[in-house]
């Protein structure tokens, strides 16, 4: 049960940076910082990569990549 219970704070630790990050990105592109947008979608998809071997099971980092591709940089981008 530990072992459990301290992968799930591992993984706690992981969203708590994806989402600050995902945050940051978000905050950019409200304030037409495009510049900003494509530095920390570069970041966020590398910090995807990189944790994808230890969230395999629990995150769909290509999900989370499309998002933030499709809304802010892509097909869906509306302002």
């Amino acid at each position: 049960k530990l072992k459990n219970e301290v992968k799930a704070f591992e993984y706690l630790a992981y969203h708590a940076e994806l989402v600050k990050y995902y945050a940051d990105i978000y905050i950019d592109r409200f304030n037409k910082n495009e510049e900003g947008v494509k530095e920390k979608v570069k970041v966020f998809s590398k910090m995807c990569e990189d944790l994808r071997e230890a969230t395999d099971t629990v995150l769909d980092d290509n999900f989370l990549k499309g998002d933030v591709y499709n809304n802010l940089i892509g097909w869906r981008k509306t302002i």
